[in-house]
């Protein structure tokens, strides 16, 4: 990148020619053609003032990092609301209260807070240089990150804070690349992070600011596991017929113990959303519990056998989009609750997973997954992908507000809606 170093005295009007092509002829000097092109000082209408304004100095510490609007809401503004990681679930005064202040101490903590808040504002305002600072702020975050993983191996973390930040920069991380189109190898490797740097801080009893007890995620939302909404027993059912027809290219042990991951959470969606939600928070457990080759296996995007069970992957994760809103229902205002109008339009949706939030945006970031998933499969087995996509192809729509065929994924839980269509777990 050219960088052009001006002294204080110049000035330049943009669009001003500085070629030197018509002073090169002896028609005008360089000072001359500099006074002609000089742009005249800007004055204010007659009896035009400007209008006076305060700047507030109230904004919260988060937003005052990202450098964004604060509208100072009590006791949690709006961007605060919508944009911190809510898992490990049951921690979201950590997230607000500890994190920032720990992010002071560890700058690659802070990488991470700024990359994950630039993704978001990505997906809101595209084009608009979000999505170069998401990518340097997470490559600091990365490199800071594998630094003092690397140095937390031969000793325990001792320091308040210090595990803290290794845990809330793996979570960062991952819910950030929800948001990114070519973010789902990603997001497999900081699941398994986010797993992996737990379960050292339990073994080794490390100061935490996280409450980590085994059971916290089944503790909190238990009370919520009656209220979950009747999914759509079509797109289960389709589902599971879909996914029974890949057992025939299962060769190794990674593929094996997915497929069974993913199948056991459509028979349990079958049952009923309580069943198939606490299975859907096992399937993860799938990327944390391979051995190291195993993983490598995984992660192999040359393995078509990998990338269709990834796309049912993604399948699964818009049917289960109704069911995991539970999970923050201080964000949605109507305490999780899932609208049961089929085929409304956009703002409709905005109570619970609108178009502004960051649990629609992730699907959307999502829905990105399953075109980079797809290019990876040869053409002859592209047909396995047909359910995922058609979910995706809804979900896209309703929550763009456009026409969908088929029945809705999003608008769920009335009969009338079951019956209209008929021929985030970690930690």
């Amino acid at each position: 990148m050219d960088i052009s170093i001006l002294t204080p005295d110049d000035e330049f009007t943009p669009g001003a020619s500085w070629s030197g092509h018509d002073w090169l002829d002896g028609s005008t000097s360089p000072e001359e053609h500099f006074l002609d092109n000089k742009k005249p000082p800007r004055t204010l209408t007659p009896n035009l003032t400007r209008r006076s304004h305060k700047k507030s100095r109230n904004g919260c510490f988060s937003c005052k990092t990202r450098k964004i609007k604060c509208d100072e809401a009590k006791p949690l503004c709006t961007q605060c609301k919508l944009n911190f990681p809510h898992l490990p679930l049951g921690n979201e005064d950590v997230w607000l209260r500890d994190i920032p202040q720990f992010a002071q101490s560890y700058t690659y903590l802070m990488h991470a807070i700024l990359a994950l808040g630039a993704s978001h504002l990505n997906r809101l305002t595209p084009g608009n240089g979000y999505e170069k600072e998401a990518l340097t702020h997470r490559g600091h975050a990365i490199n800071g990150l594998n630094t003092c993983m690397a140095k937390s191996l031969s000793h325990h973390a001792s320091t308040y804070g210090e595990a803290d930040a290794m845990l809330a920069t793996c979570y960062a991380l991952t819910f950030q690349a929800s948001y990114m189109a070519d973010g789902l190898s990603d997001f497999v490797i900081f699941v398994r992070g986010c797993a992996l740097a737990t379960g050292k801080i339990r073994e080794e009893n490390a100061p935490t600011a996280f409450n980590l007890a085994p059971n916290r995620h089944h503790s909190v939302i238990r009370p919520r596991l009656q209220s979950l909404p009747q999914l759509n027993p079509i797109h289960v059912d389709a589902g599971l017929s879909a996914l029974d027809r890949v057992q025939v290219y299962l060769h190794n042990s990674a593929e094996q113990k997915f497929f069974t991951s993913l199948r056991d959470v459509f028979v349990a969606l079958q049952q009923s959303p309580a069943a198939g939600y606490l299975c859907f928070m096992n399937l993860y457990r799938v990327w944390y519990e391979l051995d190291h080759d195993a993983f490598k296996v995984f992660l192999d995007s040359g393995n078509s056998t990998i990338q269709i069970l990834l796309g049912f992957f993604i399948g699964i994760q818009m049917v289960m989009a109704p069911l995991t809103a539970h999970e923050w229902p201080e964000r949605t205002g109507t305490g999780g609750r899932v609208s049961e109008r089929s085929g409304s339009p956009a703002e409709t949706i905005e109570p619970t997973l609108g178009i502004n939030s960051a649990g629609s945006q992730s699907l959307l970031g999502m829905a990105d997954w399953m075109e980079s998933v797809a290019s990876k499969v040869p053409e002859e087995l592209q047909w396995h992908l047909a359910w995922s996509r058609n979910l995706v192809a809804t979900v896209v729509a309703e929550l763009s507000g456009l026409p969908y065929s088929g029945p809705p994924v999003l608008y769920v839980g009335g009969k009338e809606h079951l019956s209209a269509g008929t021929a985030e777990a970690v930690g």
